[in-house]
């Protein structure tokens, strides 16, 4: 009994070269070798068919029925296309009608495996498409999916980039959009295993974003981009080029969370701002920062002289490692004298002496110290610098240029 695996049924009205239209029905058994002799098709059984066959094959349907139907019983390929030469591709799809709606190729599967699977075992691309007319509107790719899976999904195991978009026209490389409405997934999930990074955007041109997102629907009250993570690292990691500036923020912004600088901060103004104590419910409350020209630190304490009219002041042991250019305040509290009080000995070891000229009176102190240490030393505050010629005839806040 002979075993079928591969079946090709031209089972439609069609035309062969030399030969009138006729129906044919031909069945091609698998392990067999198909050729024409000029006169007909030679069948495995050595029985020809009579209709013509030339090479390479033309064939052509008038009516709204396929060309080829294959189909495939077994567990191998349906359509097997090898080409052993150094140039050519080993399938052409082509729609030589201009006014044709239709697809070069239309692939679908009912199976739990992917419809196209494409594998390069060389050193090109396994899959390539391009759109060569410039006055083109359609995409080199248009993918759907009615299923609960991705529409695309691509897997490296390699080194190089499991999706790779290039545009060398005026549009974009890729566009991922979801059109329904009631979807709530995200256009485009990157996820990776690996160690670097899931998404990594390079822009070498002299102009424009590696990286844009824009919301342009004004009622909508989502985040333009959010940027989270359960590991160790972080959330979102921005490093600046040549410029002064590694990112720019234009508007207000918030953090719930601990606010670290590295660097110099620099500001309009700066408060605190916090449920207002007496009435957390519905009112803030701020305070404005105490501000200077000078990188000063603020030190203040009560105490009360001895019998002898004496208080030492111990400040921490990093007092003079961090401060110098020391300052004092002395205040003597109390109704029932009129003491006066005086520093007796400057900060020395990190303390200072104070004196009352009465025994047990208490006296509220202050210090402040300019910082002098080595990241103070080396980016000490400019109180006046001149603006960029980018920034003359400007202003920050436009009511200081009236």
């Amino acid at each position: 009994m002979e075993k079928m695996r591969t079946s090709i049924w031209l089972a439609v009205c069609v035309s062969f070269v030399l030969v009138s239209s006729v129906c044919a029905g031909v069945t091609i058994y698998d392990n067999t070798t198909i050729s024409g002799d000029g006169n007909g098709l030679v069948l495995p059984d050595g029985t020809k068919q009579t209709t013509a066959l030339s090479f390479p094959y033309i064939v052509s349907v008038s009516t709204g029925g396929n060309s080829f139907d294959i189909t495939n019983g077994g567990i191998g390929s349906t359509v097997n296309s090898t080409n052993t030469g150094t140039t050519g591709p080993a399938g052409t799809f082509t729609i030589n009608n201009a006014a044709s709606t239709a697809n070069a190729l239309y692939v679908t599967s009912n199976g739990t495996k992917g419809t196209i699977n494409s594998i390069n075992t060389g050193t090109g691309n396994a899959g390539a498409f391009t759109v060569n007319t410039a006055s083109s509107t359609g995409n080199a790719i248009n993918a759907s999916s009615n299923g609960t899976h991705a529409t695309i999904a691509s897997t490296n195991s390699g080194t190089a980039p499991a999706v790779m978009g290039t545009s060398t026209g005026t549009g974009v490389a890729a566009s991922f959009t979801v059109s329904n409405l009631t979807n709530n997934v995200p256009a485009v999930m990157i996820s990776s295993n690996g160690t670097g990074g899931n998404l990594y955007a390079t822009n070498t041109g002299t102009a424009g974003q590696a990286g844009q997102f824009i919301i342009s629907n004004s009622s909508n009250t989502s985040t333009a981009l959010t940027a989270s993570t359960n590991g160790s690292g972080f959330g979102l990691y921005v490093v600046g080029g040549t410029g002064p500036i590694a990112a720019q923020f234009m508007g207000n912004v918030q953090t719930s969370g601990n606010l670290a600088v590295g660097g110099m901060l620099s500001k309009a103004a700066g408060t605190f701002k916090i449920d207002h104590p007496l009435d957390p419910q519905n009112k803030y409350l701020f305070h404005s920062f105490v501000e200077s020209p000078d990188m000063m630190n603020i030190y203040n304490g009560n105490t009360v002289t001895d019998a002898q009219g004496y208080a030492t002041i111990n400040m921490p042991d990093w007092f003079e490692a961090l401060n110098s250019e020391f300052r004092y305040q002395l205040t003597v509290i109390g109704k029932d004298s009129w003491a006066r009080a005086r520093i007796f000995n400057e900060i020395t070891n990190n303390q200072f002496v104070i004196q009352t000229d009465m025994p047990n009176i208490k006296v509220s102190w202050q210090v402040t110290g300019i910082r002098h240490d080595a990241y103070a030393e080396k980016y000490r505050i400019q109180v006046e610098v001149d603006k960029t010629e980018a920034e003359k005839g400007k202003c920050m806040f436009p009511e200081a240029c009236l």
